[in-house]
């Protein structure tokens, strides 16, 4: 009953229109948001949004297009496991940022003196991140992995990897990638969503291409191949899977041994 109530109040009040930092979004449909992305909605909801000084443009909420200002706080929370290594100054590479809130965050920590280059390679996150977060020290590119091929070897203090892994990828082949353009004793963060209650993780089929879901030690094994082997540092958490690999500085011995994880390593 409380259900068909609230579906009810949706429909007689009509679409909301609600305004956060002076952006302001009108709902396209009454349909609440957890209802339209759950197993029973549609599966999207979409918004009107009006930024100050510029054209309107349309945007549409799914489970792997998430926005802060729509979703809340916790659509940034993986970017804060970044805090503890992130200074002022340094250029860091944002391995795919979405809607853009990550980025946003991470050039607030850099601050005036440091950059934030952030990539993906959906066109509409990237459309509205440009207009969302407009920060004189953030660039938002369009393009996966391979919009690094013009990087110098170590170009980035620091690599942020947030749901980065997607299924299909070559993952060995594209965290190599991250890992030339990272500078000695810099950090690459790596976080993914664990997998659901009952499930080792791993490339499992899923309804919709979201990220892969893994937890801390299958991210650990992913590092295993690269050269020099990475110092490993806790990213705690309960909520996903997360790993800091620091590139060794020159003529730093390989670490000891990770420990042993309980999966087979990921290729």
């Amino acid at each position: 009953m409380s259900r068909v109530r609230s579906v009810l109040n949706a429909v007689f009040r009509g679409p909301r229109t609600f305004v956060v930092d002076d952006v302001r979004y009108r709902e396209r449909t009454t349909e609440p948001l957890h209802r339209a992305l759950s197993a029973r909605g549609s599966g999207y909801k979409d918004y009107d949004v009006l930024f100050a000084n510029q054209a309107p443009v349309r945007i549409r909420c799914t489970p792997q297009r998430m926005y802060a200002d729509i979703g809340g706080p916790s659509v940034v929370a993986p970017y804060r496991l970044s805090d503890p290594i992130i200074r002022p100054g340094m250029r860091v590479l944002d391995a795919r940022c979405g809607t853009g809130c990550g980025a946003a965050h991470t050039a607030a920590r850099v601050g005036p003196s440091g950059a934030v280059v952030a990539l993906d390679p959906d066109h509409e996150s990237v459309r509205y991140a440009r207009r969302r977060y407009r920060a004189p020290n953030i660039s938002f590119e369009i393009g996966g992995i391979e919009s690094t091929g013009g990087e110098l070897d170590g170009a980035f203090d620091a690599v942020l990897a947030v749901d980065w892994i997607r299924p299909g990828m070559e993952t060995a082949r594209d965290l190599a990638t991250l890992w030339r353009v990272l500078a000695p004793g810099g950090p690459l963060l790596l976080v993914q969503p664990l997998p659901a209650a009952g499930r080792p993780g791993g490339d499992s089929p899923q309804a919709t291409p979201g990220p892969v879901r893994l937890t801390t030690p299958q991210l650990r094994d992913l590092l295993h191949d690269l050269s020099p082997r990475p110092g490993i540092e806790p990213a705690e958490t309960t909520e996903f899977g997360a790993i800091i690999a620091r590139r060794p500085l020159p003529g730093v011995e390989d670490p000891a041994p990770t420990r042993a994880s309980p999966y087979p390593p990921m290729r």
